[in-house]
């Protein structure tokens, strides 16, 4: 066997157990000594047994949103520099549209793929800033959805779409660890993506927390994450497919040390969060994740912008 990443035979073998509903089932994983990522040996045949409908990228529904980012107001507070302060608030909702915001270019007219984001609720937040042509896809869907002409929700596997048609940003949100072909992925949005454009990939990254917490580490979540990337095996990856990383940046959460800590003893992630607030000082935890996040270092989560090339960060 050798590494996906960087083809190496050296690795270190971990069993990880089933922790988010308390299955307890367990699968082999295997740790890369060379390039440090973390994959399943064998990939459950019935995988999708694991994403039951109390899955928990199912719960957030779009009505709930709409507590949150009133249409107008908030279209106001995007355009406007002078309301900068509050674009600030608005973006520690939500870090899928952090990223976002943090591009320079104007993408409301522009062509975005979004690559199986579950719920949806990204791209009903887009329509609410007035962004157009907007594409979701997931394979699992019975039918193809239309929320509006602009707005269309596909039954489609990545691979299934045509490589003629073009778009200027395309995104993985927490979908490509669900994965092994890593580089064919990526290889097929080098195709998709319009010249001199962008993606965006957040991902859990290995790094202080595996060491922390190891089996207990949320960011395992076997058997879901396929595939868990370090720094340096998502740079090998992103060479490979002739990718250059232009930035990146971490946007892990308190959530990070509250359910990892609680899978120690054996609750289930739905409990966990039931039940953090009455037991641990979360505005201790959420100061600390703050300040690693702004001084960019490494804790379990990041976004990746990219851009077709070869040269990496």
């Amino acid at each position: 066997m050798l590494c996906k990443i960087c083809k190496s035979d050296n690795f270190t073998k971990y069993l990880f157990k089933e922790k988010q509903f308390l299955m307890w089932d367990e699968f082999e994983y295997y740790l890369c000594n060379n390039c440090w990522v973390l994959f399943i040996k064998n990939e459950p045949v019935n995988l999708w047994n694991y994403y039951p409908s109390n899955y928990y990228s199912y719960w957030v529904k779009f009505w709930l949103l709409k507590k949150f980012f009133i249409k107008y107001p908030l279209r106001i507070i995007i355009k406007i520099p002078m309301l900068s302060f509050l674009k600030k608030k608005i973006i520690t909702v939500s870090n899928i549209l952090n990223s976002l915001l943090r591009l320079d270019w104007n993408y409301t007219k522009k062509h975005i793929l979004d690559i199986w984001c579950w719920a949806w609720d990204l791209l009903h937040i887009l329509d609410l800033l007035w962004y157009e042509n907007l594409t979701w896809i997931d394979p699992f869907l019975k039918d193809n959805i239309y929320v509006r002409d602009w707005f269309m929700i596909h039954n489609k596997e990545l691979f299934d779409l045509d490589n003629s048609k073009k778009y200027w940003l395309i995104m993985m949100h927490h979908s490509l660890e669900h994965t092994q072909d890593n580089e064919k992925i990526l290889k097929k949005i080098w195709l998709l993506l319009e010249e001199n454009w962008i993606v965006i990939i957040r991902i859990p990254i290995k790094s202080i927390f595996f060491d922390l917490y190891k089996d207990n580490w949320i960011g395992i979540d076997a058997p879901r994450h396929l595939m868990i990337h370090s720094f340096e095996s998502f740079k090998i990856l992103c060479n490979n497919a002739k990718f250059e990383i232009i930035d990146y940046y971490y946007d892990s959460s308190v959530s990070n040390f509250i359910v990892s800590e609680w899978y120690k003893y054996w609750m289930n992630l739905s409990d966990a969060i039931l039940y953090w607030s009455k037991i641990f000082n979360i505005n201790k935890y959420k100061k600390l994740i703050d300040i690693y996040n702004s001084y960019n270092k490494m804790w379990w989560s990041i976004a990746f912008y990219l851009k077709k090339g070869k040269k990496n960060i």
